[in-house]
């Protein structure tokens, strides 16, 4: 018996929607964040991923930076 030490990562596959832009399952008929929605629905699902996506790049950044930071403070009092 074997017994794997990960579980298996297959998911079945995802697709992007024509639509609205979004990743969902394959599996599904249609898509699960704009399938039920409207033209003006979907336009600001549309806008909030769009600003969510543009506040995550951000945060990103900041983090980039204070890495840099940490990694500078580091090599300095290393190379002391």
């Amino acid at each position: 018996m074997r017994f794997p030490l990960l579980p298996s990562l297959r998911t079945g596959g995802s697709a992007r929607c024509q639509r609205c832009g979004l990743r969902h399952p394959a599996s599904a008929e249609s898509c699960p964040h704009c399938g039920e929605l409207d033209d003006a629905e979907e336009e600001q699902l549309r806008r909030r991923v769009e600003r969510e996506q543009k506040g995550q790049a951000e945060l990103g950044r900041v983090f980039l930076i204070l890495t840099a930071v940490i990694v500078g403070l580091l090599l300095l009092l290393v190379l002391r």
